[in-house]
């Protein structure tokens, strides 16, 4: 941060290159700071007002900062505010930090852009006779547009000392200085920056992967007990009439021992004996083909780790330009999750209860966002033929498939629902998930019944897998709502 013997001189440069310049251009420079290109005779200059905590600078700088795809709400303002007007003077207060900038609006009107960098706050406020016109940008900012324009003063900081020999640059050289100097300063923080910011986000991945590979594992381990699911399936069924509801051990005869030997089988005493017979049956025929899923799962997903595990040892060595590259390369091979974009302040929009994605066929796809807009959802926005879908045993997102009079779903569609319901579930991270499905006209909601709980009659179940090849291009499919 620039002290305030070296704002003076810089203040001074400004003054007398630009005093009277006309303000063409307001342009964003980073998260906290503008540029305003000025047209005095002959000459055209780019002015840097940088408020953010490790800029505090101001001066001319040689070239306009990089643009973000569209221009900042405050941006859009200084532009209206300040373009067609011109620079009127640059004061510095007389013992602290704070540059005033005045811009002339008409013959008897002005604007002042005061820019705090006193280490305290640093920020910037567009004032228009003493009252906050914009609060621009920098630290908290205390003011709210209207209220009376006040400095936080406090303690004035030491002056400070004349760096780099600034007080014997002449006139027309200080900025270039200022920014020769500032340049590897900020270029260092932004890689620093860059770099923690991929650094979190690959660590939180391989914490992800980790657990995953870990789910997995377990989901191995039960798998190869299919078998045994099977044989206490088939013992269990000679055990019809030895055997009331309520109990929770049966001892039969083993009949796959050569000594048929007794053994004791655990089972669930809030379900009948054919109840419990059925379950494991149905686990048997899950588990029994999923071996070979949820090892080529397994090593896909180890394979994922040691990547990140490598990129995490990679980062720290990288500069700005490779730290993006990496990150990009990261995002391309689905190992970090692209950053959430901010939503801009503006007009209040209703908030839609779903998030919509296309199915194989371009068939419109509704999933829940939470419980009650799963209630919302599948109570009123989903119409009678629609196909409504939810992962069976566990809590997730109630999934609608829009159909037509006169449709009829196919199976991809159908399978495209499915995986959407098991990927938005608990189940998540489970090899195969079973998914019922019916027609949204049999989905009821018992009255009092707590938020997502509703009841179904009829339907039918489909067992997906919630990692299937096509979830990555089905999740691109989304519709912004």
């Amino acid at each position: 941060m620039l002290s305030h013997q070296e704002i003076l001189l810089v203040a001074e440069e400004i003054r007398e290159l630009a005093a009277d310049a006309a303000v063409q251009k307001v342009f964003s420079a980073g998260e906290d700071g503008h540029a305003f290109r000025l047209r005095a005779p002959g000459t055209t200059y780019l002015l840097l007002a940088d408020y953010s905590p490790l800029g505090g600078r101001i001066g001319f700088i040689r070239e306009k900062p990089p643009q973000p795809q569209s221009p900042t709400t405050i941006t859009q303002a200084l532009r209206q505010r300040l373009m067609g007007t011109r620079l009127q003077d640059v004061n510095v207060h007389p013992v602290d930090r704070v540059v005033t900038l005045t811009f002339r609006v008409q013959d008897s009107d002005a604007l002042e852009l005061v820019i705090e960098l006193t280490g305290r706050s640093t920020r910037a406020t567009l004032v228009d006779e003493g009252a906050v016109l914009h609060p621009v940008g920098g630290s908290a900012h205390p003011h709210e547009r209207g209220s009376e324009f006040k400095l936080d003063l406090g303690s004035p900081p030491e002056p400070g000392d004349v760096r780099w020999g600034l007080d014997d640059v002449p006139i027309g050289a200080r900025s270039q200085v200022v920014e020769d100097e500032y340049g590897p300063l900020v270029e260092a923080y932004e890689r620093d920056q860059a770099q923690s910011a991929l650094l979190a986000d690959v660590r939180r991945a391989r914490k992800r992967v980790k657990r995953l590979c870990k789910n997995l594992e377990r989901d191995l381990a039960n798998a190869e007990q299919a078998e045994d699911m099977k044989r206490e399936a088939e013992l269990l069924q000679s055990a019809y009439g030895k055997v009331e509801r309520g109990a929770k051990l049966v001892a039969v005869q083993n009949f796959y021992d050569p000594d048929l030997k007794e053994i004791e089988i655990s089972l669930d005493p809030a379900k009948s004996l054919q109840e419990n017979i059925d379950q494991r049956f149905h686990a048997y025929r899950r588990l029994k083909d999923a071996i070979p899923q949820i090892e080529e799962r397994l090593l896909v997903t180890m394979d994922k780790l040691e990547q990140l595990e490598d990129a995490v040892d990679s980062i720290l060595a990288l500069n700005i330009e490779e730290v993006a590259q990496l990150r990009g390369d990261l995002m391309t091979r689905g190992l970090i999750r692209p950053k959430q974009q901010r939503k801009r302040r503006g007009h209040a929009v209703k908030r839609v209860p779903y998030r919509e994605f296309v199915a194989t066929s371009g068939r419109p796809i509704l999933v829940g966002r939470g419980s009650k807009d799963n209630d919302e959802l599948s109570t009123h926005i989903a119409r009678g033929r629609d196909i409504w879908l939810h992962a069976r045993d566990w809590a997730g997102s109630h999934v609608i498939v829009r159909m037509n009079k006169g449709d009829e779903i196919n199976s991809q569609d159908l399978i495209d629902a499915a995986v959407l319901a098991a990927h938005f579930s608990k189940g998540k991270n489970d090899s195969l998930v079973d998914v019922t499905h019916t027609f949204a006209k049999h989905v009821r909601k018992p009255k009092g019944a707590a938020p997502g709980l509703v009841t179904i009659s009829g339907g039918n179940t489909i067992t997906v897998n919630p990692a299937d090849a096509r979830l990555n291009q089905l999740l691109l499919t989304e519709t912004k709502k």
